[in-house]
């Protein structure tokens, strides 16, 4: 992915999380009318859980997206900082992990 469709899927899911703060508040309202009136709150209380589950995961979406985005900005600066680190000289045979490692 290109770094002007991350930061188009950034702002997206951005406005997901904007959006699910908004629903959240105004499901925590509704359970509050519900329960000053005395009824039952239960079903509008387990849409509020979806909510908040549902913001947790675009919240992590858009730390991904972040995390992408720093990732195809970084390239260049660890390239330079991996070439200047003593163990970059070492070749790629002798870096593999024991076989015990890989396998857990």
């Amino acid at each position: 992915m290109d770094n002007d469709l991350l930061i188009h899927h950034l702002s997206i899911a951005r406005r997901h999380v904007e959006q699910g703060r908004r629903h959240i508040a105004k499901q925590e309202e509704i359970i509050a009318k519900l329960e000053a009136h005395g009824l039952d709150s239960s079903n509008a209380r387990n849409l509020l859980a979806l909510f908040e589950d549902t913001l947790k995961l675009h919240i992590a979406h858009c730390a991904r997206l972040e995390d992408a985005l720093k990732a195809m900005e970084a390239p260049q600066q660890w390239h330079q900082s991996e070439a200047a680190r003593p163990e970059a000289s070492i070749p790629l045979a002798s870096k593999r992990l024991p076989r015990a490692v890989i396998a857990g």
